[in-house]
């Protein structure tokens, strides 16, 4: 019980869309390698950033540059 048979479909990273290895027990993992898990976390963020900018300039809002010089506390 438990053990996946071969002619289930192989699940894919979700990131490049190569095979990733099915293990036998615990969460199926979603990723390749730590390679394309950074990626996605990274991917991730930019969005984030990009759809953070887009609400403020909805909002009619300015956001803070905080990599200015001036902005940086001793």
């Amino acid at each position: 019980m438990g053990a996946k048979l071969l002619t289930e479909v192989c699940p894919t990273c979700a990131t490049c869309g190569c095979p990733v290895a099915i293990a036998p027990t615990g969460r199926p993992r979603r990723y390749c390698s730590n390679r394309c898990k950074q990626k996605a976390v990274r991917n991730r963020r930019i969005l984030l950033d990009v759809l953070t900018e887009i609400e403020a300039i909805r909002l009619g809002v300015a956001l803070i540059d905080w990599t200015d010089e001036d902005h940086r506390v001793a």
